[in-house]
């Protein structure tokens, strides 16, 4: 058997899955990809076929519990001819309450021109509100990221969102297994914009005002005085001079 859902429950499975609008969220990045964000006034939402993480969009086993065999089957199937046609695309975002070390380390950083890895990079603060808003000419919905065990079956179903969205083609619908990841990157508590869209480009262009979008901007502690009093400079002339704010990690440089 498969379940189906009236319109009420399938509202208030989405729910369950959508933060406040008021929660702070934070985007690690370099430098290079913070200035063409400013420059160029647009948010990439990346192809998930992009991601590294093999288990991205993968339908957990948990699903289909209590399924019979052949509507199990059925619906890959489906599944599998929807995604040939129709590709996801995710801006992905982390709640913040204080700055993390690990994501410096991880995303606020970039490799220069002759390959090595440099600091230079920031984290922008905005807010849950602001890339509903944003996203919302794309049909995205932003919810909250599930950490789960993938290879783990027992008793619990794994209930994902619904995706809606009315085009030329009439009405598609799909669920959201974009809001599952692996335990191993909980430390993330990621926050992500997604939509699904009938092209194969790489990414999608959202436009945004930097000046209203971002609330706060830091620079990454770890980076040589020089390069941080650069990176200062670049915010102040691009007037944002007012979104920065210190970083509460104190090194060596």
């Amino acid at each position: 058997m498969a379940y189906l859902y009236d319109e009420k429950t399938m509202k208030e499975i989405n729910n369950s899955f959508t933060p406040n609008p008021s929660q702070i969220i934070a985007r690690y990045m370099g430098f290079e990809k913070f200035k063409k964000l400013v420059e160029d006034k647009y948010l990439w939402m990346a192809k998930a076929e992009s991601f590294m993480d093999a288990y991205e969009g993968e339908i957990p086993p948990r699903f289909f519990i209590n399924w019979d065999k052949e509507n199990e089957e059925s619906y890959k199937i489906i599944k599998e001819c929807k995604r040939k046609v129709f590709s996801a695309y995710i801006s992905c975002w982390f709640e913040f309450e204080r700055e993390s070390e690990p994501m410096w380390l991880a995303y606020g950083c970039q490799n220069d021109e002759n390959g090595h890895r440099d600091n230079n990079g920031v984290c922008i603060i905005s807010n849950v509100k602001k890339l509903m808003e944003c996203t919302s000419s794309f049909d995205a919905v932003v919810h909250r990221v599930n950490y789960i065990d993938y290879e783990k079956v027992n008793k619990d179903m794994i209930v994902p969102p619904f995706f809606f969205s009315r085009g030329e083609n009439g009405l598609f619908r799909e669920r959201i297994f974009y809001v599952y990841k692996k335990k191993e990157y909980e430390a993330e508590k990621e926050i992500r914009a997604i939509t699904y869209q009938n092209n194969k480009k790489m990414g999608l262009e959202v436009s945004i005002n930097p000046n209203n979008f971002i609330n706060n901007i830091i620079i990454n502690p770890h980076a040589k005085n020089e390069e941080k009093a650069y990176i200062r400079d670049y915010i102040i002339n691009a007037g944002l001079k007012d979104k920065i704010i210190d970083s509460e990690i104190i090194c060596n440089n």
